[in-house]
């Protein structure tokens, strides 16, 4: 896994939470955009596109479904990321 890629992904979303945070946790949220909303807007959020493809990629995700985990994101939780709007407004 890319190691800085995913130290970034969770010190964003420790910084969210009080409660400890794992690498499972990230991967998780990653994959399908579910999770706690404040944890999930962190990730979304103060990661950028190239560290999430980065993290994504490392798990055997590609862009579209990662865009997809981010759009369910987007939905239930209200995360917002330019960049990753910006792929979703190019489409497929």
């Amino acid at each position: 896994m890319t190691l800085p890629a995913i130290q970034t992904a969770l010190n964003a979303v420790s910084n969210s939470s009080r409660a400890a945070v794992t690498i499972e946790d990230v991967l998780g949220m990653l994959a399908t955009g579910e999770g706690q909303g404040h944890r999930v807007r962190a990730l979304f959020e103060d990661c950028s596109r190239e560290t999430l493809i980065k993290i994504a990629v490392s798990m055997g995700l590609n862009e579209s479904q990662l865009l997809a985990a981010y759009i369910n994101a987007k939905t239930k939780h209200y995360a917002a990321n330019e960049e990753l709007d910006a792929c979703l407004a190019q489409g497929p």
